[in-house]
């Protein structure tokens, strides 16, 4: 019961403040080459949208346009979709998924591409479920997909130069690159060098422009992945509960104390860094002396006592909601492994019985948190989870942390 209601307030809180994601000042185009000025949700898409919500003001009403009705849309000075009716192929890179076609299978499809450069060329992102597509067109040309595709090789479309299965690379847009987006000063090497990816793209399509006269305009911030390290003070309060056959030899232990640790954030570049990934080792102890009363296999009371000096290693995914610049509530969901690493840790009893812990067990855990700058704060319950070794008793461990974090460095 008590793992439900702590399960069910994080569900709550998480329903209340996840609607934080910030309207900025934006516009789009609508069917006749309107434009629409107002206010944009900006939820920095993983995905390439089908539809966005708009407020003509602030505390106007919010409306879903869809792709059918906006040309393109454009959050200023952070993003720019333009809607496209394309053909556009789907390859997968990943390599459970790699086909055999080595020429590209078309669709055509209505979607919103996202601008990465601006000018004489264009450049442009289709991303879906981690597959990158990107396309271009020069000079109001029409939009066309940049090809690159992965394959296996067969005896048909290898002539027999690979072995079958072979992954192999048609990379056919380093020829449109060389026939359609070439600058007097472009060399064949330049061409060579430029891989299928964001990066090498937008630095190819950018110098291309730059050499056109262009003034050089991007239409998306560069997003990078950043991270950060935490020193953490962690204060336990944790209980133990043995069950056994014996009411002599079931006590129930509740102590508190201290741990410490460092925490490693991953911040990843998608959702205006909401989203990170968390490591945190720590080092955490529970010592608790109790006395059980007589049974009629005892006798006489006895006394119970442990001291446990163990690891927490928690890998954790957050969830941020920015308050202001400088503030932020976060949710963590977190998948902790506990670590005894000396098998003398037992429950002891006065009577020289006694019962071992298990060297590793797993516990889930949910938090919640705040953040002022370069300190944060954190509730973290740990679900109870069965320690001991053996098979005939129960020993429930429970863990509620209360987290103190000072970050020591991070690249942003």
């Amino acid at each position: 019961m008590k793992n439900n209601f702590y399960i069910t307030i994080f569900l709550l809180i998480y329903n209340f403040v996840s609607a934080q994601t910030n309207f900025e000042k934006g516009f789009y185009l609508d069917n006749n080459n309107n434009k629409i000025e107002g206010f944009i949700k900006n939820t920095d898409w993983k995905n390439n949208p089908n539809s966005f919500e708009f407020k003509e003001s602030e505390n106007s009403e919010t409306k879903i346009i869809s792709i059918d009705y906006a040309k393109e849309f454009e959050i200023s000075e952070i993003c720019r979709y333009v809607r496209a009716d394309i053909d556009i192929e789907k390859s997968s890179n990943k390599l459970q998924h790699i086909g055999f076609d080595k020429d590209p299978q078309f669709t055509n499809e209505r979607v919103f591409l996202k601008q990465l450069v601006y000018g004489s060329s264009n450049l442009y992102k289709f991303e879906e479920n981690g597959l990158e597509k990107f396309f271009y067109s020069v000079n109001n040309s029409p939009i066309k997909q940049l090809i690159f595709i992965k394959y296996k090789a067969t005896s048909e479309n290898n002539q027999g130069k690979y072995s079958s299965g072979d992954v192999l690379i048609n990379d056919l847009f380093k020829r449109q690159l060389w026939t359609d987006v070439k600058c007097e000063t472009t060399t064949q090497q330049n061409i060579k060098s430029t891989n299928y990816t964001e990066t090498d793209l937008t630095k190819y399509f950018t110098k291309y422009n730059a050499c056109k006269g262009d003034p050089v305009v991007t239409k998306i911030k560069a997003k990078k992945i950043s991270h950060n390290l935490k020193a953490a003070v962690m204060y336990n309060n944790s209980s133990l509960s043995v069950d056994s056959y014996s009411p002599s030899y079931s006590p129930d232990f509740k102590n508190s104390g201290f741990g410490f640790g460092l925490e490693y954030e991953l911040i990843l570049p998608f959702n205006n860094n909401k989203w990170g990934i968390t490591f945190e080792p720590s080092y955490n102890n529970f010592k608790d002396e109790q006395t059980t009363p007589p049974s009629s296999l005892s006798g006489s009371s006895i006394i119970a006592k442990t001291t446990i000096n163990y690891f927490q290693l928690p890998l954790g995914i957050r969830h941020y909601f920015f308050l202001n610049k400088n503030s932020k509530i976060f949710l963590n969901a977190v998948a902790n492994v506990r670590v005894i690493p000396r098998k003398k840790y037992t429950v002891e009893f006065s009577n020289k019985n006694h019962y071992d812990y298990a060297p590793t067990t797993f516990s889930p855990a949910f938090g919640i948190g705040y953040a002022y700058r370069k300190i944060s704060g954190e509730v973290r319950y740990y679900l109870t989870s069965d320690i001991t070794a053996a098979s005939n008793i129960n020993m429930d461990f429970t863990n509620t942390s209360f987290i103190l974090r000072y970050e020591l460095f991070g690249k942003k």
